[in-house]
């Protein structure tokens, strides 16, 4: 099939099952999944509201049956085609009211819809259609065109192209019936704005929509009346909220197909839109359309984000009494985090108090009170957001955005704010709009530069009255060095202002005019803040192997393993067959990825004062870099102890290649060899983790106990479900990762909220892993393991895959009492007859392709966590080792 086609065909082909099998799905399995679904919201608006209005573009009107009809019938359509929930759908069009209805087949199928920017260029769209997973790419006539000449891209194979409005798919007599929604679930993948940076992806659940609807609806009120205009890109968080915002409080939607002021404006005016949501630049272009007076008192609120709202336009809206909410919120957090009461316009609210469901924090804290700002809370991607967003909260808890992390100019050791001078200078009568970025400076580090929009009043020698107007607002190290005019800021297509471009324009055209020559001065108190990374990426290419990366930190792994060995005496000098036990493990080697981790995360913040050559550490990199090795060895002391009181439990008689430790020495020597490895590991962590390592990994510890003990519980027994299961391997394996994760990242010194993501990463990364290992005992090939497949059943062990197939086909419970369970604690074996048949069954019921799912969503998380972490090679390897450890074979 070509790269993109028309889907001509009822099921897809090959390539597309093999892409829909990989994709990073999370599945509802097992006892109580029911309880933590949804009902479909647009069957429930059916339901509910029947004829009542809940779409409306242009001169069309969906009534909340009619929606819900069309909506079902083209879900049938996807279904026809081969889509499940779970696939991955890109959406690529401008905001349509088939738009809108294909977003909600997609959602009533239970898949995941893509949203592509129109704004974007085709190649960049269609690379962000290959990397997403999605098999089918949904866009409206233009768009149609524009990529027939894209259709031999290679990467596309799989991928296949449709109108919006479906005209080409075949009918389908009935609509596909409901499903609904798990809490969990994702529900659409968003691109974040890009402003300083690549936009990357980031995946809404179900969770975060649903709480970041009703939240919303606390602080702005709820009217069955109400109509939303949306005049704000679909793509983005912003327009999608307003989807799903109406679908869940059963309210109506009026699409404008693009922002037009004048237009909105009337609408507004004429009373068509009780709420709208707008950013600064859109609001002020809408006032200036408009006659200078209050608005209908049918407009209940206008919600305003996005942006910083400046002085004068929030004057100007305290004298029209406009009834805006100021608010603030991120892709990450399906948008709203803080929002004001429509009209509370007072100078000192900021952006409010956190909304229901929502806690804000400030971490790395300055003297000045101003930090990251951390979202935590089912809003939240994993319950916790770092976000890139600087701010503090006053007495009261409201929320103050002071600017971002990547905006932030660092000058002659003083941190500054471009918002703080935008602020200034858009006070000034001949500025429109302007917008702050640093310049790289040899004495000072960097110093801001100013573009600004000027008014057509604005004289030509303005740029010396802008200077003095700053030296009369600003400290003498935020005035900037030039002022340059533009015609307009650069921005989204959501209005947001792209600083990327301007620092473009500055590097493209270096010779910018200086307002006045500066001499440096001395930092501050010896606040000398000009520091240069020292992790320089160790080759070109990261390592496209895990054998690859494991050579590549050999040095560090091979004294990881020493320091292992050093707590235990070689074996012909061992006093004890206690010790002998443990050296034998040890000795055996193991893929040492607990290590890895660790070690990369010691990496994450690596600092060298600049001048320092490149590859040498300091003193203190040498500290830190020795103690993560101990730390290192202690996370596989600790697991090498886990698998020697394993195999007593389990009777096992092979383990990495070799006779069990019990074989060679036996179960009592095996028992006390662990508990001496899990000694000797809790030294090594109070000794170069201390006190908070040491207390973290007692709880580790325990909680491994309590894993074992649960498994131990249902072994033998067909009694074990998902969420039990899940349980017992969050236990043994996930909070270990977490640790090694978290200690790592202790020593690099970052902060409370950074440790939380790092560890919970960790613990999706081992859940991940494990789940790979259950797929792998079932359909893993045993000439690359080194073991038969099915060992854990064999030992009375239901893995993942196992219970999701007894859930597909409760009649293999009967088939594993026989085979299985019944012989357990008997001479008789399975038959290599009766293994392949269970084998066969298994993979029958589609759970092998579940659980990869499952994996895959896992790795997504725990890729999510560290992909909000600032950018260095060390992330950028531990994305890569776990983008590695769920493609392994073995």
């Amino acid at each position: 099939m070509s790269s993109l086609s028309l889907l001509d065909r009822e099921h897809p082909q090959p390539e597309a099952e093999a892409a829909r099998a990989s994709l990073p799905m999370p599945e509802l399995v097992g006892a109580g999944a029911e309880a933590l679904a949804l009902p479909n919201p647009i069957a429930s608006l059916a339901a509910s509201t029947r004829n009542h209005p809940v779409l409306s573009c242009e001169e069309a009107s969906w009534s909340a049956t009619h929606l819900a009809d069309q909506v079902a019938r083209r879900a049938a359509r996807l279904h026809a085609l081969g889509l499940r929930p779970g696939d991955r759908v890109a959406l690529l069009g401008a905001p349509s009211a088939d738009w809108v209805i294909a977003f909600h087949a997609v959602g009533w199928l239970g898949g995941v819809a893509v949203c592509l920017a129109p704004s974007d260029t085709a190649e960049e769209n269609l690379r962000r259609v290959a990397e997403s997973g999605a098999s089918l790419l949904c866009c409206d006539g233009s768009w149609r065109d524009r990529l027939e000449a894209h259709t031999a891209a290679p990467e596309l194979a799989a991928v296949s192209l449709v109108r919006l409005g479906f005209d080409e798919l075949p009918q389908v007599d009935e609509p596909l019936p409901e499903r609904s929604w798990g809490l969990a679930e994702q529900r659409v993948v968003v691109y974040t704005s890009g402003t300083t940076t690549r936009p990357r992806p980031q995946a809404l659940t179900t969770g975060q929509l649903v709480f970041s609807a009703f939240a919303s609806a606390t602080r702005l009120g709820h009217d069955p009346r109400d109509r939303w205009l949306c005049c704000v890109p679909l793509h983005h968080v912003a327009g999608l909220s307003i989807l799903m915002r109406c679908a869940f409080m059963g309210t109506c939607v009026l699409l404008h197909p693009r922002f037009d002021a004048e237009r909105v404006g009337l609408a507004l005016d004429r009373g068509e839109a009780s709420l709208v949501s707008l950013v600064p630049t859109m609001l002020q272009r809408v006032l200036d359309a408009r006659p200078e007076r209050p608005f209908p008192p049918s407009l209940r609120a206008i919600l305003l984000g996005g942006a910083p709202a400046r002085e004068p336009l929030i004057e100007r809206c305290r004298a029209l009494q406009a009834p805006v909410a100021l608010t603030w919120g991120t892709s990450e957090t399906a948008s709203q985090i803080c929002t004001r009461a429509p009209g509370d316009l007072a100078p000192e609210g900021g952006v409010g108090l956190p909304l229901p469901f929502s806690r804000v924090s400030v971490e790395e804290q300055a003297p000045d009170r101003s930090g990251r700002l951390t979202v935590r809370g089912p809003t939240a991607a994993g319950g916790c957001v770092l976000t890139q967003d600087l701010g503090h909260q006053d007495e009261l808890g409201r929320v103050h955005v002071d600017g971002r992390i990547d905006d932030v100019i660092i000058s002659g050791g003083e941190k500054v704010l471009p918002a703080e001078i935008e602020a200034q200078l858009e006070l000034h009568e001949a500025v429109v709009e302007a917008a702050v970025v640093g310049r790289p400076d040899p004495a000072w580090g960097a110093r801001p530069i100013a573009f600004v929009v000027l008014a057509e009043t604005a004289h030509d020698e303005i740029n010396a009255e802008l200077l003095a107007y700053c030296r009369a607002g600003l400290p003498g190290y935020k005035i900037p060095d030039a002022f340059v005019r533009v015609d307009a800021l650069p921005r989204t297509d959501n209005g947001k202002l792209q600083r990327a471009a301007l620092r473009a324009r500055l590097e493209e055209e270096p010779d910018v005019a200086v307002a006045a020559p500066r001499t440096p001065r001395p930092a501050r108190d010896g606040l000398l803040e000009r520091f240069a990374q020292a992790a320089e990426q160790r080759s070109g290419e990261l390592p496209p192997t895990l054998g690859e990366l494991r050579r590549h930190y050999a040095d560090d792994l091979q004294q990881v393993t020493a320091a292992q060995l050093e707590v235990v005496a070689d074996a012909e000098d061992a006093e004890t067959s206690a010790e002998r036990a443990a050296h034998h493990l040890l000795a055996c080697g193991g893929k040492q990825l607990r290590a890895l981790c660790t070690l990369l995360c010691a990496e994450l913040s690596p600092l060298r004062p600049a001048g320092a050559p490149s590859g040498v550490m300091t003193l203190e990199q040498e500290a830190r870099r020795r103690a993560a090795r101990q730390l290192a060895a202690a996370a596989e002391l600790s697991h090498a102890a886990t698998l020697l009181h394993d195999d007593v439990i389990d009777q096992g008689d092979e383990r990495r290649g070799a006779p069990t430790a019990r074989v060679v020495y036996g179960n009592k020597a095996s028992v006390l060899a662990g508990d001496h490895l899990l000694t000797a590991a809790l030294v090594k962590v109070e000794e170069h983790g201390g006190p908070e390592l040491l207390s973290r990994m007692i709880d580790v510890l325990r909680t491994m106990v309590i894993g074992e003990a649960l498994q131990f519980e249902h072994e033998g027994r067909l009694t074990l479900d998902a969420a039990t299961y899940l349980r017992i391997i969050e236990s043994k394996t996930a909070a270990l990762f977490g640790w090694c994760l978290r200690a790592g990242g202790t020593l690099a010194g970052l902060p409370a909220a950074e440790l939380e993501l790092l560890e919970n990463s960790g613990r999706h990364f081992g859940i991940a892993f494990q789940l790979i290992d259950d797929l792998l005992d079932i359909d893993g090939d045993p000439t690359l393991l080194g073991k038969g497949n099915l060992l854990d059943l064999i030992e009375g062990k239901l893995t993942w895959p196992v219970l999701l197939a007894l859930h597909q086909r409760p009649a293999l419970a009967r088939e594993l009492e026989t085979a299985i369970f019944a012989r357990l604690g008997s001479d008789r074996a399975p038959s290599v007859e009766e293994l392949a048949s269970l084998r066969e069954t298994i993979c029958a019921t589609g759970a092998i392709e579940q659980t990869r799912r499952e994996a895959r969503a896992r790795t997504t998380l725990a890729h999510d966590a560290l992909m909000q972490l600032a950018d260095s090679p060390a992330q950028r390897v531990l994305l890569r080792l776990i983008e590695l450890c769920a493609e392994r074979a073995r």
